[in-house]
């Protein structure tokens, strides 16, 4: 009980600071094609800032959130199409940037066993989802 308080705000902090606008610039990235030089310059550092973030903060047990949230931060721009990915909706494969995400998957090191092992998670938990729609 006690560790939960301590994570509420710091979950906070990462929910403000940088998960809401990470995928708002990527939604935006996603639909216009003139401002994605300016959204990249802006949406870099907040990236960097919230792996950064991430790396500090406590895991309290609770690896796969804290992968979840790396992996987040690491597939910049294309965090509307991880978004969408982890909440399995099969229409997303019909999208321009998700072929662009599972390569962003392919190009996690293979020493990184934590971030492979929810890749896999995930991939398996998306086609399960697409064969009972």
């Amino acid at each position: 009980m006690t560790f939960n308080l301590l994570l509420l705000p710091i979950s906070f902090i990462w929910i403000v600071f940088f998960y809401g606008p990470l995928l708002g610039i990527s939604y935006i990235y996603e639909k216009t094609s003139f401002l994605k030089i300016p959204l990249s310059i802006v949406g870099i550092p907040i990236a960097l800032l919230g792996n950064i973030y991430v790396s500090l903060m406590p895991s309290m047990g609770e690896m796969d959130s804290r992968v979840s949230k790396l992996l987040f931060c690491q597939t910049f721009p294309f965090n509307w199409h991880l978004y969408h990915y982890t909440k399995t909706n099969r229409f997303i494969q019909y999208t321009e940037g998700f072929s662009k995400l599972h390569s962003v998957f392919k190009h996690v090191p293979i020493k990184d066993t934590l971030t492979q092992n929810y890749i896999i998670k995930l991939e398996a938990t998306y086609n399960v989802a697409r064969m009972y729609d």
